[in-house]
């Protein structure tokens, strides 16, 4: 009887396990493609200098969104050798920072309260819901 009980609870977990790889693998692929539809990316969406501009002003509004730093992640990304080094700069980060340690750093220092001057940018003190997509 036991053995029985244990051979279905097996049965029950690889179930449990099954839809847990598909859920696991959908948001994979989701993520994916949210991904592409932001820069830096291939698209030909993104060969319109607008279209950049927009959509990494986009990402900064929601900057956690689909992943906690990914505003931050696109804006570093989508930036220049040059820009990176002055970004990195920004949050005091020496030269070889890790670029998540950069993208949180940034995140501190962009979401502050108070009397910040880059807050419009991630949608602090504003109503984002006005902005244009």
């Amino acid at each position: 009887d036991a053995q029985q009980q244990q051979q279905q609870l097996s049965v029950e977990d690889e179930l449990f396990l099954e839809r847990f790889k598909r859920r696991r693998n959908e948001a994979a692929l989701k993520l994916e493609s949210e991904k592409l539809q932001r820069p830096p990316s291939n698209s030909t969406y993104f060969q319109d200098p607008k279209n950049v501009i927009t959509s990494i002003l986009n990402g900064l509004l929601q900057p956690h969104a689909p992943l906690p730093y990914f505003g931050y992640e696109i804006l570093y990304q989508s930036s220049t050798e040059h820009w990176q080094d002055v970004l990195r700069k920004s949050v005091g980060a020496p030269i070889g920072t890790e670029t998540e340690l950069i993208y949180r750093a940034l995140s501190r220092t962009m979401e502050r309260d108070g009397h910040n001057q880059f807050g419009i940018l991630v949608g602090l003190g504003t109503d984002h819901n006005v902005v244009a997509t």
